[in-house]
């Protein structure tokens, strides 16, 4: 996928990742590479770090690209879910997140459809939330 920051940047998941949910970025001159961080829970997108720090393009690149990132995290997070489902997941698992009436609760299992944006939250106690960012 491409999104504007300093020019168009590719933005990618790579299918052997870790949490917290994230993206790669690059420049199209590959000098340089960074992570975004988004959620299942809400539409925020926000700089991680930057993997290549002698060719670091600076804050302000990065902010520009979780910006624009906004209107495609479906997309991201549907993509995170295809690669990670069966491994990492939503990473939520065993967080702390507010359940139905707003308790914080311990979750058990997060589970994400693409279809609908949807993430369904099953709490210790055996409450289910869905989520919908």
């Amino acid at each position: 996928m491409q999104v504007a920051g300093a020019g168009l940047v590719s933005v990618w998941v790579n299918s052997r990742d870790h949490c917290d949910p994230h993206v790669h970025c690059a420049d199209k001159a590959g000098k340089w590479e960074g992570r975004i961080r988004f959620s299942f829970l809400n539409n925020l997108a926000t700089f991680w770090d930057c993997l290549t720090p002698g060719a670091d393009p600076g804050s302000g690149v990065f902010n520009e690209i979780s910006r624009n990132l906004v209107q495609h995290l479906r997309r991201c997070r549907a993509e995170w879910w295809r690669l990670h489902g069966g491994t990492v997941g939503c990473c939520l698992a065993n967080s702390t997140q507010h359940d139905a009436v707003g308790q914080l609760r311990r979750v058990s299992q997060a589970v994400y459809d693409a279809a609908t944006d949807v993430t369904e939250l099953t709490f210790a106690n055996g409450f289910k939330r869905r989520m919908n960012p």
